[in-house]
């Protein structure tokens, strides 16, 4: 994707943005059509992502105009943009693993907070990792989450505040099944179930999930 990127940036240079437009079947193109043009070319995803539609193209037919209003073959574009799309539906639907901070919490540690502060600070429990790294190797992603956890412990001595002291860490790679590892780093064993102790909130009988980032994401 990078290449094709490149490759219209490349030819986009050198043509004004009204101009490019108008070849796309823009009449008269006003600055949110230029302005989406831009961040097009600028975007990795070359805006597959945006979910953006002007009332004249969706997100890959808009990009698909512009590869031809540049002179590409759709030889030339269509497989890379099949190619990303599939990349970007795979990284969508797949379980991103993560780690669980466990500090044996229970409720009776805070009665008189109020639920919804500690639902609200569950995602500080959790230590994510950077996009894609569900496909990496198994024991790539063993050994990334041993060194999460001992950096973790470095940093903070495992204090996780309203929460407590870490005395274990959870790697979830699925909804109910994870990998036991100690403060130290060492891998003890499996576990099966869900996250333990979790605080969430409900209204009728849906869940609330808080929308507050997870503790960090380390770009390893």
């Amino acid at each position: 994707m990078e290449q094709l990127r490149a490759e219209l940036q490349r030819r986009a240079a050198s043509i004004p943005a009204p101009k490019l437009l108008q070849r796309m079947g823009y009449p008269k193109p006003r600055e949110a059509a230029i302005q989406r043009l831009q961040t097009v070319l600028a975007d990795p995803d070359l805006g597959l992502t945006s979910g953006g539609f002007d009332f004249r193209y969706g997100s890959r037919a808009f990009l698909c105009a512009l590869c031809e209003a540049l002179g590409m073959a759709e030889d030339d574009y269509l497989p890379a943009i099949d190619a990303r799309q599939q990349w970007l539906r795979e990284e969508r639907e797949a379980f991103k693993p993560y780690l669980f901070i466990d500090t044996g919490f229970r409720r009776s540690d805070r009665p008189v907070t109020a639920i919804f502060i500690l639902a609200l600070c569950e995602p500080k429990r959790r230590l994510t990792f950077p996009k894609g790294f569900w496909r990496r190797p198994w024991h790539e992603q063993i050994e990334v989450a041993r060194r999460r956890v001992c950096q973790f412990m470095a940093q903070t001595g495992g204090d996780v505040k309203i929460w407590g002291t870490a005395q274990r860490f959870l790697f979830f790679y699925t909804e109910d099944a994870a990998i036991v590892i100690d403060p130290s780093g060492r891998v003890l064993g499996d576990w099966h179930g869900g996250v333990p102790n979790r605080a969430s909130m409900q209204v009728g009988h849906k869940e609330i999930t808080a929308q507050l980032p997870a503790a960090d994401t380390n770009n390893q």
